[in-house]
């Protein structure tokens, strides 16, 4: 029998024209968005940063495809434990992470590694919920003791993601909301969760403010106050109007020379300088697919744990694009929110193609009525 590329990578079509498109638009708009300042601030050079993202690539579609491949019984059980793992990572990253543009969100592991925890953080934690809302679905676990785990789980991984990653820390709290909505949780309880979990925060930010005890609380504060008329905003913003409808064009854009996260924090907004109408367009509707079909995925498939997951991993991958496009077109304050799968970084590239490699497994089992979980 003849092999073809259908039969090698199975699950949803659709997603996997998506993942093909990303892995190629990916190189050259990192590679372009290298400004001058990142370049020497990493001791790189720009064929450096060209080879370091080929590669990334590659190893996101490996991990895509394994993921897709792997039993789906694996997720199941390494959901109870994945979560311990990360509250270790964030401990350690608190206590002895390293610090880039002032915030110590990554963790150099014996020198050779550098990883993001939060992302892991989150991850983990919509694997968490996923497994207990599941548990409670099938009657093997009290819905109020399920809340309980899942309340206390997202308190922890919050509390050590929170004082140098805020937004991130937002993100989790709705993706946790919303699956525990969906997992028959009476949305008042929802609400209610969600304020005690916003006063606690709320409390935090006010101490560590009025003590002084962070200095990124001042940072929150800064780019709530200066939303629409900070450095960063105001040079997105001449980007945006430079790449007009047609674009600079590809390398051509400036506006990355005089910012120095022009590939991670506001890469939406320098590849409409280069690309103009194009990119504006083309890139929410990518994740506006992605959003669609792992919805359909969920709907699909008969099993509550694939069901709650593949929820839980879209809305961690979409809502994360769509809070970074709106940071660039200046709809809300700066959250350091990247684009996943196009924005520089390979914790949150791998961690993402993580997720849609299991939403691409659950998709491929769906076809078979063979997701046992």
């Amino acid at each position: 029998m003849q092999a073809t590329g259908i039969n090698i990578m199975k699950g949803d079509r659709a997603i996997w024209i998506v993942v093909f498109i990303i892995a190629v638009v990916s190189i050259p708009i990192v590679y372009s968005a290298a400004g001058i300042d990142t370049v020497k601030s990493a001791n790189l050079n720009t064929s450096s940063v060209l080879i370091k993202q080929i590669i990334g690539v590659v190893f996101s579609m490996v991990i895509i495809y394994a993921a897709h491949l792997l039993p789906f019984r694996i997720y199941f059980i390494i959901s109870k434990y994945f979560i311990f793992l990360a509250i270790l990572l964030l401990a350690l990253t608190l206590k002895w992470g390293t610090a880039i543009n002032g915030a110590k969100r990554w963790l150099d592991i014996f020198g050779v590694l550098r990883i993001q925890p939060s992302e892991l953080g989150k991850l983990s934690l919509i694997m968490y919920s996923a497994r207990l809302l599941a548990l409670n679905y099938a009657d093997k676990i009290d819905l109020k003791k399920a809340i309980l785990k899942i309340s206390v789980a997202t308190l922890i991984i919050v509390g050590l993601i929170i004082p140098e990653d805020f937004s991130t820390s937002l993100l989790v709290i709705g993706i946790v909301l919303i699956l525990l909505y969906i997992g028959r949780v009476d949305f008042k309880k929802v609400v209610r969760l969600g304020l005690i979990i916003g006063v606690i925060g709320a409390l935090y930010l006010f101490i560590t403010y009025i003590f002084q005890l962070h200095n990124r609380v001042d940072t929150i504060f800064g780019r709530i106050i200066n939303a629409y008329t900070g450095t960063q905003v105001s040079i997105a913003k001449a980007a945006i109007v430079k790449g007009g409808i047609l674009g600079e064009g590809p390398g051509s854009g400036v506006m990355k020379y005089v910012f120095s996260q022009s590939q991670n924090d506001f890469i939406y907004a320098f590849s409409i300088e280069e690309y103009g109408l194009i990119a504006a367009l083309a890139i929410p509707v990518i994740f506006l697919i992605i959003f669609y079909r792992g919805v359909n995925i969920a709907k699909n498939s008969n099993k509550p744990f694939a069901m709650f997951l593949t929820i839980g991993l879209t809305l961690g991958i979409v809502m994360q694009a769509f809070i970074h496009m709106a940071v660039s077109v200046n709809l809300i304050p700066p959250t350091g929110q990247t684009l996943p799968f196009l924005s520089a970084g390979l914790t949150s590239l791998f961690i993402n193609s993580f997720a849609l490699g299991i939403i691409l497994n659950v998709s491929r089992l769906s076809e078979t009525k063979n997701v046992d979980i």
